[in-house]
């Protein structure tokens, strides 16, 4: 007899660079663990671009479950250039990794939407250091006591073994797997993401999703979705006017159109060090986004034809940090 699967909850990943605002280069991937959960609850995964719909046998089986029994999922991403669209000024690729769990998911306005951060977007909060195998943590002060929590708040410093190195502070080494949070003399002072796997390739992030509490959260009338939502960086756009034949024009101007207030600005000091071309810088930020209706004309006054019609779009491989290494400019070069 064939099994009748129902609808048990979507997650769906958001990010307001794409013009549907769904984040559809993300990819998914389970251990070895989380394959098996799926076949003994009976969960069926069916991915849609930017999420996943999650279904059922029967969803009462979930409440058998032990409190920390977990379904963890690893995100990555296969553009390369979503570090330089997104706003994740406190995450590297390298040793970080962004962290989301559904214990403690947050009422959002649309009815059975939960989000899995604490702010309105993912954020500071969601980023953990990256332990693969052992890690150093240097902060950490011999003469002081650490111990260490799981998500739900639970002591497990008898499953994290440390040791002190001379001047280099503690070495984690241990089996553990999973997040934790680090805390000294009762005060939290870092959070940690832990595979004891040396050779663990890093994705962009892990959920994990508890499934007692998706039977707390699940109701049969109605849609359960968890949401990841990402936001998209602002930068200061620079036009770079490098085509000799600009400097044939004496009035040029960058205007949008039905726009009154002025958008650009025309540079005394000239950011290409060694050059002469005019260069017009965004007076406020603006969004980077894959797509807009918006557009800005190259002007030679206001009221003459436009040079250029549509001036093309700042783009994520246009990003250029700027001399305090902290505010982002995106150039584009005409």
């Amino acid at each position: 007899m064939e099994q009748a699967y129902q609808y048990l909850l979507s997650l769906e990943f958001r990010h307001n660079y794409f013009k549907d605002g769904l984040f559809k280069p993300i990819q998914l991937s389970f251990d070895t663990e989380s394959q098996h959960l799926l076949r003994n609850f009976g969960l069926i995964l069916k991915p849609y671009p930017g999420g996943f719909h999650l279904l059922c046998v029967d969803p009462e089986l979930l409440d058998t479950a032990s409190e920390n029994t977990s379904l963890r999922i690893f995100i990555d991403c296969n553009d390369p250039y979503f570090i330089n669209y997104s706003d994740l000024p406190y995450f590297n690729p390298s040793d970080t990794v962004l962290y989301f769990n559904n214990l403690n998911s947050k009422a959002n306005s649309e009815n059975s939407t939960l989000n899995l951060h604490s702010e309105i977007n993912v954020g500071k909060k969601d980023v953990y250091k990256l332990s693969s195998g052992t890690l150093m943590l240097a902060t950490l002060k011999k003469i002081n006591t650490y111990h260490f929590k799981d998500e739900d708040e639970n002591d497990i410093s008898d499953s994290i073994h440390i040791k002190w190195i001379e001047d280099n502070g503690y070495l984690i080494s241990n089996r553990y797997e999973g997040s934790f949070h680090v805390y000294e003399n009762e005060i939290e002072i870092d959070k940690v993401y832990a595979n004891p796997n040396p050779v663990w390739k890093k994705p962009m992030a892990v959920v994990e999703l508890f499934l007692s509490k998706m039977f707390e959260n699940f109701e049969p009338d109605k849609k359960l979705k968890y949401i990841v939502s990402f936001n998209s960086i602002k930068t200061h756009w620079r036009y770079i006017l490098a085509d000799p034949i600009y400097k044939n024009f004496q009035n040029l101007t960058i205007v949008i159109k039905g726009q009154e207030n002025e958008v650009f600005a025309r540079l005394t000091d000239n950011p290409s060090e060694g050059s002469q071309y005019p260069v017009f810088q965004s007076i406020e930020k603006l969004d980077l986004l894959e797509y807009s209706e918006d557009f800005y004309s190259l002007m030679n006054d206001e009221n003459s034809s436009p040079i250029i019609k549509a001036l093309p779009r700042a783009a994520p491989e246009h990003l250029v940090f700027g001399k305090d290494k902290k505010t982002m400019y995106s150039h584009i070069y005409l």
